[in-house]
């Protein structure tokens, strides 16, 4: 099923229920977009208080998502070697041991940079394949 990026909204706005599940637990993938993006929307943030990099085995649930984000190479100072992973918004953790997004506000269940949040997020609960919304991720979502 594939769907355009205003019928996604559309389902979002008449399902989404601001549970945070889809915040919870897992990584939140970004590119330089999100992040160029991020930035603009919040000056005050930096790439090195907002993100880290992730490492994923062969053997990760989401291969089908993660082929859409190339992954890159930094060189690691404290540990003097290159490091090759994805890059991911780092997480916060809560006094209930509950791992969410940095951008996760527990209190109202909405993104701190709502408007300016990653596409990956914008498209939750729907992924993309080579840039077409596809069929929904319902392992996640209580709500659909």
């Amino acid at each position: 099923m594939n769907m355009n990026e205003e019928e996604n909204r559309d389902f979002i706005r008449n399902m989404c229920e601001q549970c945070g599940k889809c915040c919870q637990n897992y990584y939140v993938l970004v590119t330089f977009t999100d992040l160029r993006n991020i930035l603009r929307y919040d000056p005050s943030l930096s790439l090195k208080n907002i993100t880290q990099l992730a490492e994923f085995s062969s053997n990760y649930p989401e291969q089908s998502i993660l082929h859409q984000f190339p992954p890159i190479r930094i060189w690691d100072k404290k540990q003097n070697r290159e490091q090759t992973g994805y890059l991911t918004l780092q997480w916060q953790k809560w006094p209930s041991d509950k791992i969410t997004c940095l951008f996760y506000d527990a209190d109202s269940g909405y993104c701190k940079i709502h408007g300016h949040h990653p596409k990956i997020c914008q498209c939750y609960p729907f992924y993309m394949e080579n840039a077409v919304i596809c069929d929904r991720e319902t392992r996640r979502c209580p709500h659909l």
